[in-house]
């Protein structure tokens, strides 16, 4: 057991840290009055602190970026995103969301950038989209195939009043992970295609 000079308790050796210029080899102060003297000091100097940070990164900006690339390790790095991603589904899904919310048009262009590099992706999606879309037809098919007509009119005319994208969505998805719905007249809606982007094949409130 030690005292502490800071805050004058009595801890265990663990909760100080090595210092080899003392008599006991260990820090006057325990580790949480040393967190808190670094974490009040950088509140009072943070400017400064960061203008020196930002200077000495512009200086060695290459040696910094190349021992990045001599340490990263792409399968590591996809294994670590995805427990993250698989841990923290939702805070994930509400930061994208936000981020797409506040950057329309530069999530419009990532979209379009990702469809032209992934042009065979694309194209099987949408295959397999057009089959399920075809097993998936309701029994009133000239009724659906009306109000499919008048849904894909209605998005146009959005687009072009509004200069916002629109599309044709299905309210139950066609091929949902909880639920899978019909191709039918009353599962159809038109929202924004940044809305139908973000819902993806998820189910949620149907716009009314």
């Amino acid at each position: 057991m030690k005292i502490c000079n800071g805050c004058h308790g009595e801890f265990p050796i663990s909760d100080f840290y090595r210092k080899c210029d003392t008599y006991d080899g260990l820090t006057s102060r325990c580790k949480s009055c040393i967190k808190l003297a670094k974490k009040n000091h950088y509140q009072i100097y943070r400017e400064s602190i960061r203008a020196k940070q930002s200077e000495w990164y512009a200086e060695n900006k290459d040696k910094v970026l190349a021992a990045k690339r001599q340490k990263y390790n792409p399968e590591k790095n996809k294994a670590q995103c995805k427990a993250y991603y698989e841990a923290n589904k939702d805070k994930v899904r509400q930061i994208n969301d936000a981020w797409a919310d506040a950057n329309p048009e530069k999530t419009k262009a990532s979209y379009r950038k990702y469809s032209k590099a992934n042009r065979h992706t694309r194209n099987a999606w949408s295959s397999k989209r057009r089959a399920i879309k075809k097993t998936s037809y309701g029994w009133s098919t000239d009724l659906t195939d009306l109000v499919s007509k008048e849904a894909q009119f209605i998005a146009r005319s959005r687009t072009k009043s509004t200069g916002i994208k629109h599309h044709v969505d299905h309210i139950i998805p066609l091929n949902g992970k909880v639920v899978c719905g019909l191709h039918v007249w009353n599962n159809l809606q038109v929202i924004t295609a940044i809305e139908n982007q973000r819902k993806s094949n998820k189910l949620v409130e149907a716009h009314l």
